[in-house]
């Protein structure tokens, strides 16, 4: 291990020299070298959102202030100008009211607009666009209006890398501009489906709520949560997209219906998960053979999503006693059983026979 640590030096060289060299680089092709000392200005401040960065003796690169230095001076040597370093806020005008009290993950507010139970709010603070070039608000969590009068009422949930801490009295509460939801098939009410069309066990929706988007900085219908009909009296199990985890599938979600061009080979949802065991239990929509490979794949959360990319692993059946139990055989290069999520889905294996 001190000897790792004491050959970093050489490569925390390497890196400079790579740094010296690109400037000229650029220069001998024709850009303007100053492109790299930008870029790293943006990684610096995306290191500095994120925790910095180790000590200077456990990287194998200098660090980023280190590395702007020395690049600015060798690119005054070259007659290189240096670009300013300015930073533009950009104000957000849908600010209606701060929080006045708090207790847990409930929020008091005052509010210059007229909200009802069910809308949407905002907690926002102070963070970078998708490109770390503009300060600008950002979402810290989304909360539903759950009271309305003279103050409001709102359960709220962090986004993905927001601090509870965050949260406090005075926080800006945002009713950002949102967009017309797509046409239900169904809709949740009450912590049930409701549907004008008959639900049958096995049916398969995908739910859509309104969510934050990085790159384009605003709401957008994202899809939150794939939902499984698991009886004929309507019970249903959902499996939640992790990066839209503050919008649960709950009151108010539209549910869509979900075209899987792979639905004959689909066998049915995880219902529960042994990880010591490296086991899956399955509710089957067909007899499951012991012969046969299965495959275990994350929902599809949009047409993007292609089912090679999906698939983390295989697994045969282990147990059909009481419990249709599968035992994972193999995982895709960096997942594991902790991948896996109640909801989950197992096909018949896309290329039967082939060896993986």
């Amino acid at each position: 291990m001190l000897h790792s640590l004491y050959t970093l030096k050489y490569s925390r060289g390497d890196e400079r020299q790579a740094d010296e060299l690109g400037t000229q680089l650029l220069r001998e092709a024709g850009y303007d070298p100053a492109g790299l000392l930008m870029a790293l200005r943006k990684i610096g401040r995306f290191q500095d959102t994120s925790g910095g960065e180790p000590p200077k003796i456990f990287s194998n690169h200098p660090p980023t202030q280190e590395r702007l230095d020395y690049l600015e001076t060798d690119l005054q040597k070259m007659g290189v100008q240096i670009p300013s370093d300015d930073i533009k806020t950009i104000p957000n005008t849908n600010k209606i009211g701060s929080i006045t009290s708090l207790s847990g993950t409930t929020a008091q507010f005052n509010s210059s607009k007229t909200l009802h139970p069910g809308d949407l709010v905002w907690l926002m603070g102070q963070g970078w666009d998708y490109r770390y070039e503009n300060k600008i608000e950002v979402p810290m969590a989304r909360g539903i209006v759950s009271a309305a009068g003279s103050t409001y009422q709102s359960n709220f949930a962090l986004v993905p890398g927001a601090k509870s801490e965050d949260i406090k009295i005075g926080s800006g509460v945002y009713s950002l501009p949102g967009v017309n939801p797509p046409q239900a098939y169904a809709e949740v009410q009450s912590g049930k489906i409701v549907s004008k069309d008959k639900l049958d066990k096995f049916d398969r929706l995908m739910a859509v709520d309104q969510v934050w988007d990085n790159e384009s900085n605003k709401v957008i219908n994202g899809s939150v949560g794939y939902v499984v009909i698991t009886d004929t009296t309507g019970r249903f199990m959902t499996a939640s997209r992790p990066e839209y985890s503050y919008a649960p599938v709950g009151q108010g979600s539209v549910l869509v219906k979900l075209n899987d061009t792979d639905a004959k080979r689909w066998v049915g949802p995880i219902i529960s998960i042994g990880k010591r065991g490296q086991t899956i239990e399955v509710l089957p929509n067909r007899q499951l053979q012991e012969k046969k490979t299965y495959e275990v794949a994350a929902p599809a959360w949009n047409a993007k999503d292609k089912y090679e990319n999906r698939v983390i692993g295989t697994a045969k059946v282990s147990s059909t006693t009481g419990k249709i139990v599968l035992k994972m055989l193999t995982y895709r290069p960096g997942k594991s059983i902790s991948d896996i999520a109640n909801g989950f889905d197992v096909y018949e294996e896309s290329r039967p026979g082939v060896e993986k």
